[in-house]
């Protein structure tokens, strides 16, 4: 059994990036990038502030959902200043990242820090979950003197 990919978003349901002129166009400054396996509004709100929490704005952060065009690992990282790529219930190899991605740990790979994590849905909806990545992997990273 694959636990690693236990409550992960299917390959088939995450779209590549469009082919043609749109392909090349430039993809805008951004800090972070989180990509959701989710069109609800409300959840999207929620990421956007553990985002913030993360004191990564609004400004510094782009959040794509399945809405939305997903582009592969080799585009993203083309965007100017990305720092961070956070998965929400999308398997890496849905960008075509090859590499193993532990879950619920921030590991680095072709330059850029990235967090595999269960579905909004199931992130937002255990508290106890939550707090444990907060804890253990977001404060740590993002707030080392405990604020």
């Amino acid at each position: 059994m694959d636990l690693y990919k236990t409550g992960l978003i299917p390959l088939g349901t995450v779209r590549t990036a469009p082919e043609g002129p749109d392909a090349a166009a430039p993809l805008p400054p951004a800090e972070a990038i989180a990509i959701a396996a989710t069109t609800d509004e409300a959840l999207l709100g929620r990421i956007a502030a553990m985002m913030g929490a993360c004191g990564l704005t609004a400004e510094k952060t782009r959040i794509i959902s399945p809405g939305s065009e997903p582009v592969p690992f080799t585009r993203l990282r083309q965007t100017p200043g990305l720092r961070y790529i956070f998965l929400f219930g999308i398997a890496p190899e849905a960008l075509s990242i090859q590499a193993f991605l532990p879950p619920d740990t921030l590991s680095s790979f072709g330059g850029v820090h990235f967090l595999v994590t269960r579905p909004a849905e199931a992130l937002f909806g255990d508290t106890a979950y939550r707090g444990a990545l907060w804890n253990n992997v977001l404060r740590p990273h993002f707030k080392p003197d405990g604020q």
